[in-house]
């Protein structure tokens, strides 16, 4: 089985895919830093024998989502697990006047979760089995900020879709 990652290349998205490689899963890493990307590959490898398919997005980028969204939809190329993991902190008062810091995590953390989760839901749909991971915080639950606020939209989001589904 295959399991793609966003945000694979380090915190909680490297150790996710630590242990999906660890249970046998060939991974599908999904980051900005190619390098990093790179090196994650080699390590996963050379300690998992994982097969590791990589591809460089910045998913505050629309259409670098939807090349991730294409690869999750490919029907050659199933993808069994889905893991939202991306994501960036945001140090700016909701107020400010350049609003891009939020614009960015919204799209990075909101946007990117539903075109990705709304993909894998389609093409799981199709195959009757599959399983979408998406990673909020606690701190979705306290009123601190843009962060907080986009992950209780995460949160929200998820439990949704899983009752839709």
């Amino acid at each position: 089985a295959t399991a793609l990652v966003t945000g694979g290349t380090s915190g909680i998205g490297a150790q996710f895919a630590r242990q999906l490689a660890a249970q046998g899963h060939d991974l599908v890493l999904v980051a900005r830093d190619v390098e990093r990307l790179n090196a994650t590959a080699a390590e996963l490898y050379a300690a998992y024998g994982s097969n590791v398919e990589t591809i460089v997005a910045d998913l505050a980028d629309r259409a670098a989502v939807v090349r991730v969204a294409e690869r999750i939809e490919d029907r050659d190329r199933p993808i069994q697990t889905v893991v939202n993991n991306a994501g960036l902190g945001v140090h700016a008062p909701l107020d400010a006047p350049d609003s891009s810091v939020h614009e960015r995590a919204f799209d990075v953390m909101g946007r990117a979760v539903l075109l990705l989760s709304a993909a894998a839901a389609r093409a799981m749909r199709a195959r009757g089995t599959g399983s979408i991971i998406v990673v909020s915080s606690i701190q979705g639950w306290l009123t601190t900020g843009s962060y907080s606020a986009i992950k209780s939209w995460v949160t929200t989001f998820a439990q949704s879709l899983a009752v839709e589904l």
